[in-house]
């Protein structure tokens, strides 16, 4: 594949295509349920249940632009001995590029091909926490994270865990990308290379915490 013109946009297929290449990799281990009282008294444990993924649709604008735009700026300067990759001035032009499009994208549930993954609406985990925010503020008098939004998704969808996938932004051979997988409180940066016709983790950049 020879190199895109700058303002080119990425295939939608290679940007599903990796998506479902992360979804894979953070699918959640299976959930091994309490046990209950059977017949006769006796505790009986239930069979294992695989959660579903509950990720969002599209990621949050300030979140891509602040973190991403933080990476970006990150490789653009002189590498430590220790990274792995390294990308040329034309990626990273291409790659910001992509920036302020990506937090615009929404996914479409039917482009994915991992079972089991449910799109959460980005209005509605706001609306969510929104809710969650305004109780806690009237209880304590300041806005921190309501954990009943994790049980109001373990209601609605199954699973208390909402994955976010920020980017992916790709260089400009569309061989390697850079993207941020946030769940719960905690997110990761990682570059992803496509080896053959699969894409696989190539490095974790960097880790952190957000707050609400």
């Amino acid at each position: 594949m020879g190199r895109p013109a700058f303002g080119q946009t990425v295939p939608a297929s290679l940007r599903y295509e990796l998506t479902d290449a992360v979804l894979a990799r953070v699918r959640p281990m299976a959930l091994l349920p309490p046990a209950r009282p059977g017949p006769g008294g006796q505790l009986v444990q239930p069979p294992a249940q695989l959660l579903p993924v509950l990720l969002l649709d599209r990621p949050d604008s300030a979140w891509v632009a602040s973190q991403l735009g933080r990476v970006l700026d990150a490789l653009a300067s002189p590498a430590p001995a220790q990274r792995r990759n390294r990308f040329t001035p034309a990626d990273l032009t291409y790659m910001r590029q992509q920036l302020a499009r990506s937090a615009r994208q929404r996914l479409a549930p039917h482009r994915l091909r991992q079972p089991g993954v449910v799109l959460v609406s980005a209005d509605t985990v706001t609306a969510l926490y929104r809710r969650g925010g305004a109780r806690r503020r009237q209880q304590y008098g300041v806005e921190q994270y309501d954990y009943t939004v994790g049980d109001s998704l373990q209601r609605r969808f199954g699973s208390l865990q909402l994955f976010q996938i920020s980017g992916p932004l790709f260089s400009s051979d569309h061989r390697r990308a850079v993207l941020t997988v946030a769940v719960d409180d905690g997110w990761q940066t990682f570059v992803y290379r496509k080896m053959g016709a699969t894409w696989r983790e190539d490095e974790a950049l960097e880790a952190g915490v957000s707050c609400h």
